[in-house]
């Protein structure tokens, strides 16, 4: 091998090192197991979750195909989509902060610098909410950090919290000493995307309730607004979906959303759906285990 193709060659090795690298970082942040892979479907990286899951050794793993791998088989899709919903959240504001940045560079006399500030101000905030729904999404740990919980005290507090006028239009019907093992913190979060996303939607009213049932708590959140159709109430937690419909995600709101609220209701043993109500409208429905 001459000198320039060991070069290229030695520059090749350093380039897929780093891009592993980085695909660890950021699968590092995911609680569940997740592995990466090119598209020939070959280990490049992987978390300790999966590690743990398993039961094999990194060093056995890296450079392997996936091939009716159990762990990773039902686990592919999802962390594909979740990989391409935290890359788009972060391209975004970036992308916008460049764009500012290279304006004022060259053109220093005809920027408006309280305007400019203001901007770059509220991409950086996207920046910080995305970040932060990846710190949360990896201290999710189902086995940890959990306590005995009183969800009707939670949900009420949770909604006496939102911002002002943003709780005149939400009627509550909470059944007393509802209780569940959950991380506090967590939960707040959930409840609170969900009432997020179900102001932006509501014509007039939002209803969260909750209940016993089954041997669940069921807590739900309820909109007046435009029905989800049935095949698209999957899409609507993939943070970068665009529904056919009206009922878009771009009216507003920050981060991986709805997707970090699934994220944790599946940390908690429980999940999070999205249903048509009756009446019309959208309700999301979280269940969990009820505290034994």
């Amino acid at each position: 091998m001459n000198r320039a193709a060991a070069g290229a060659a030695h520059g090749a090795s350093d380039t897929a090192a780093a891009a592993a690298a980085a695909a660890e970082a950021l699968i590092a942040a995911v609680a569940l197991p997740c592995l990466a892979m090119v598209p020939e479907l070959t280990i490049v990286a992987v978390n300790q979750a999966y590690l743990t899951a398993s039961g094999r050794r990194r060093e056995e793993l890296l450079g392997c195909r996936v091939v009716a791998d159990p762990v990773a088989e039902p686990l592919t899709d999802r962390q594909r989509q979740f990989t391409a919903d935290a890359s788009h959240e972060l391209r975004t504001p970036l992308a916008a902060l460049r764009v500012r940045v290279e304006e004022a560079q060259l053109h220093p006399g005809d920027i408006d610098l309280p305007d400019l500030l203001e901007h770059v101000s509220g991409d950086l905030d996207r920046l910080e909410t995305v970040v932060d729904d990846l710190l949360l999404l990896r201290s999710l740990d189902a086995g940890q950090g959990l306590e005995l919980l009183d969800l009707t005290s939670l949900a009420a507090e949770t909604v006496a919290a939102q911002p002002p006028g943003g709780r005149r239009d939400v009627r509550l019907d909470l059944e007393r000493g509802v209780t569940v093992r959950a991380a506090p913190r967590h939960l707040t979060r959930l409840l609170a995307d969900l009432l997020d996303n179900a102001r932006r939607h509501a014509a007039r009213e939002v209803t969260v309730t909750l209940h016993r049932t089954a041997g669940h708590a069921e807590l739900a959140v309820a909109d007046d607004g435009l029905a989800v159709p049935s095949g698209e109430r999957e899409r609507v937690f993939q943070r970068v979906a665009r529904l056919d419909t009206v009922r878009r995600r771009d009216r507003g709101g920050a981060g991986l959303g709805l997707a970090t609220a699934r994220e944790i209701a599946a940390a908690h043993r429980g999940t999070l759906e999205v249903e048509v109500p009756p009446g019309g409208g959208a309700r999301f429905v979280l269940r969990l285990p009820l505290a034994g």
